[in-house]
Parts: C-alpha cells; structure tokens; sequence
C-alpha cells in the first residue's frame, strides 16, 4: 500500500467515525462541520496528488527524463502522504474537540432544566402547605406546615445562590412576601365537626392573603429561562 492510499484510508476513518458519533451523541451543527473538515482534508489531498505533474529537466536524454520523472512522483507523493495524514490527525482532533464541547454544554443545559423544575416543584409544595394553614390543620400540625414552608424556601434559595444567581432579586421577593403574610397573620380556631362519627375537631388556621399571585411572579423568570434554554415547543 503507498503513502497516498494510506492517507485516504486515515481521511475516510475519521470521516466514518464522526458520522457514528453524530448518530450516538445527536450532535449535528459540531459534527457537521467536522465532517466537512475531513471532506475538505480529503480533496486537499487528491488536489496535491493531481499536480503532481512531470518536471521536465532541462537535458533532453530519455535517461535524465524517467530518472527526473520518477524522483519528482515520489517526492511528490510522499509529501502529498504527509501532508494528507498530518490535515486528517487535525481534523480528528478537532471534530472531538467541538463534539466534546457540545456535549458539555447539553449536559450543562440539562442541569439548568433539573435545578428550574426542582424549584417549581417547591413552590407548589410551599403553596400547599400555605393553604393548609390558610384552611385550618389540627393544632399538632401547625408546626409541621411552617417547618414544610420554611425548608421548601431553603431548598430554592440553596439553588438560586449556588446556580441560577440571575434568580436572586426575584427569589427574595418571593420569600420576603411569604413570610411577611405568615407574621402578620393573625391565629384563630374554629370547630367542625367529621362527618363519619359525628365528633368535633377543632382546628387552627391563620388569616393570611393568598399567594397564588406570588407563585404567578416568581414562576415568570423560570418559565422565561427554560424558553431561553431551548426547552419550551412554542
């Protein structure tokens, strides 16, 4: 096998390679431009090989002319060989290189939409326990609903500070109104009565203001994030 045939099978390896990986990792635009790279390394070569034309020397024996001949084609193509492989090697490199950053910036967006949704989630469990506490709880739950309240708001300020610090203004809003309704809430008991054996249980609630437009402000900016990271199907 000579060195030009050499150098397309390296060329047509890595074009075969990037191919497989797109089909794996579902990056296009990174892997697609690597293709071409290779493509383009590819036809560089066979454009150094089609000028690898015959030097004519300037003594006109035959002898002088296939010695020249055959020195010029095989300096030709050995460079040709080289600078084939060398162009294919860099290629390789750099379409792993864009595949890998690809990678990490889909992982990183995949992280962004877990942090959102897990805070989401939290706000709906602060506003159930909210209007729990709204409602009437027994007496011995009081404490279990503002505990639920108050680690639920942790958790989204946990995240906001270590991951998403663009959510900070909107975050502290949003707790400086939920627990500014809860102290100035004022505790009552009311009595009913349970359907099913007739007895009388008393409850505590609070009279407190709702937070559904709260949750509404604060949900905004996440909704907006997640559409600004590509995860929204309008």
């Amino acid at each position: 096998m000579c060195y030009g045939e050499l150098a397309v099978l390296k060329a047509t390896f890595f074009y075969s390679k990037n191919c497989n990986l797109a089909t794996s990792s579902k990056v296009t635009e990174q892997t697609h431009f690597a293709n071409i790279l290779v493509i383009s390394v590819t036809v560089l070569y066979f454009g150094v090989q089609a000028k690898s034309i015959v030097y004519l020397n300037k003594d006109p024996s035959p002898k002088n002319h296939v010695r020249k001949t055959v020195l010029d084609q095989n300096i030709t193509t050995l460079l040709a060989a080289l600078l084939g492989g060398a162009l294919s090697i860099i290629g390789g490199f750099t379409a792993n290189y864009y595949i890998q950053s690809s990678s990490d910036r889909i992982q990183k967006k995949k992280e962004i939409r877990n942090l959102l949704e897990q805070i989401y989630k939290s706000t709906q469990d602060i506003t159930y326990n909210y209007s729990c506490l709204m409602v009437g709880v027994l007496s011995e739950d009081v404490e279990k609903r503002i505990v639920e309240i108050s680690d639920n708001i942790n958790q989204i300020e946990r995240r906001v500070n270590l991951y998403l610090t663009p959510l900070a203004q909107n975050f502290m809003e949003y707790k400086e109104e939920i627990f500014s309704n809860m102290r100035g809430a004022q505790l009552s008991k009311k009595v009913i009565t349970n359907s099913d054996n007739n007895q009388a249980i008393e409850l505590t609630y609070y009279n407190m203001p709702s937070i559904e437009e709260t949750n509404k402000k604060f949900r905004e900016p996440l909704t907006r994030m997640l559409k600004e990271k590509g995860y929204s199907y309008f």
